[in-house]
């Protein structure tokens, strides 16, 4: 820092005393822009150019600090400019490849970094940064190339071997995407947002602790990481540590309070843990944030109905369908807001739009069949619940539901069968059925069900008459 405001010292001298020295404000506006200060820096490019208009250099630079605070147009015109005064200049066709690519004009942004390789063959940033547009129009093995070429050229690039990380992530391939990562730390130990990339490559491994502690180094290089924080609240939600998700969104929020999704996270993590009051306060300012978020409205729903206000939840779920109507998860519970109010018909007409949707929606099957068993509409119930069962929608609760739906139709057999297979899967369910009135009919009234399900069940059955 002292070496700065020593060059900073020397440029400001160099004005005072020639105040048409152009290069001394192009040096110093270059300095700026090194130290984050790009206003400063672009007064400087600006008073450079009033003395030398037609430098290409100048122009570049000035276009190039454009770019870094988002005055994209701005930076786009100088570029064009200097690029018309130098048509070889290959670091202006990568500083316009980064101003198209921040506009999402990814194909003129990938021909300007083709450009730029064109003329100098050895621009390890230009292979980078075309690798970045390929990443960010989703084609990952194009990009891996590049992020290859630019290694190849520069082994010591710590920021490559990042972006082929995330590229190798985005294809599933987490063991490759770590590699990278941890080959990026090596060159580069505080680089905070690399520890992030590799936490969450950790994460989608399944690996919840080593996720913890790359986000944990992430938070100590930079304790305002706002995505850092709000990765360790999600793998701390994943291993059940539910006050410490809420601790980490809670601070991810102060660092983002303008951040929706940070309250939709919190409000889910509140859901989790029975708390639906502060999660329905955390959808609401999520929704207060971002008012078309239809997830949100969605989730507020499904917390209103946990707290019995059902009318508050089908209007909740009403929204988000208005909002998407492809929505095929806030059909669905809708529904079940509609079954749980007891109005079964408008329940199953809900569950039948969200399996038009998605006709392989197990839940929607099995909730479906609730609703037809508490119209005792066995058969279609029945139906529905093999279905589910089917579509592998089948923990031994779904079997047990099942076995007493058959036995109200009064199909013993089937009763038996479905009971049998819920016992084998969970044993603590002998006990419940024996004194499930779902089975009382026939109990009291078929002999031969009655020995069978005292063998299955153990305990004393009724006896039959």
């Amino acid at each position: 820092m002292r070496q700065i405001e020593l060059a900073l010292a020397d440029f400001n001298e160099a004005i005072r005393l020639q105040p048409e020295h152009s290069s001394a404000y192009n040096n110093r506006g270059y300095l700026y822009e090194f130290i984050g200060k790009y206003q400063q820096a672009i007064e400087d490019y600006d008073n450079a150019l009033k003395l030398q208009p037609n430098s290409p250099i100048m122009l570049n630079n000035r276009g190039h600090a454009h770019y870094l605070m988002g005055n994209y147009d701005l930076a786009i015109g100088d570029l064009n400019q200097a690029i018309k005064l130098r048509p070889s200049y290959a670091e202006a066709y990568n500083n316009r490849g980064l101003a198209h690519a921040f506009m999402e004009n990814y194909d003129q942004a990938i021909a300007d970094f083709s450009q730029a390789i064109t003329l100098q063959g050895s621009y390890a940033e230009a292979y980078n940064n075309r690798g970045l547009v390929y990443t960010f129009k989703g084609e990952y093995a194009q990009a891996i190339t590049n992020f290859d070429h630019a290694i190849s050229l520069q082994p010591n690039y710590p920021e490559a071997y990042n972006n082929r990380g995330f590229a190798y992530r985005n294809q599933g391939d987490y063991d490759r995407a770590i590699a990278d990562y941890t080959q990026a730390l090596s060159l580069h130990p505080d680089y905070s947002a690399v520890y992030v990339n590799r936490g969450a490559s950790y994460f989608q491994k399944g690996d919840h602790n080593q996720a913890i502690a790359d986000f944990d180094r992430a938070i100590s290089l930079q304790a305002d990481n706002g995505v850092a924080l709000f990765n360790r609240g999600v793998a701390y939600a994943a291993i059940g540590n539910y006050d410490q998700a809420i601790a980490d969104f809670t601070q991810a929020i102060r660092v983002q309070p303008d951040d929706a999704t940070l309250f939709y996270y919190r409000g889910f993590v509140h859901d989790s843990k029975g708390d639906y009051r502060q999660a329905i306060s955390d959808y609401t300012e999520a929704i207060r944030l971002k008012p078309e978020f239809a997830q949100a409205h969605d989730k507020m729903g499904i917390a209103y109905d946990f707290i019995e206000e059902y009318d508050l939840a089908i209007a909740s779920h009403t929204q988000a369908i208005n909002l998407q109507p492809e929505y095929y998860e806030a059909y669905h519970n809708r529904g079940n807001a509609y079954a749980d109010k007891g109005s079964y018909g408008e329940a199953i007409a809900d569950y039948d739009h969200a399996i038009s949707l998605k006709p392989d929606y197990a839940i929607a099957f099995y909730n479906r069949g609730l609703a037809h068993r508490d119209l005792k509409a066995y058969g279609v119930a029945i139906a529905d619940i093999e279905q589910s069962i089917s579509l592998q929608y089948n923990s031994p609760n779904v079997y047990y539901t099942l076995a007493c739906i058959h036995a109200l139709a009064q199909h013993p057999n089937e009763a038996l069968t479905a009971l049998q297979e819920a016992i084998e899967l969970d044993g603590s369910l002998q006990l419940t059925s024996r004194t499930d009135p779902c089975f009382e009919w026939l109990l009291q009234n078929d002999l031969s069900f009655a020995t069978s399900f005292h063998t299955l069940v153990g305990g004393d059955a009724a006896e039959a008459s």
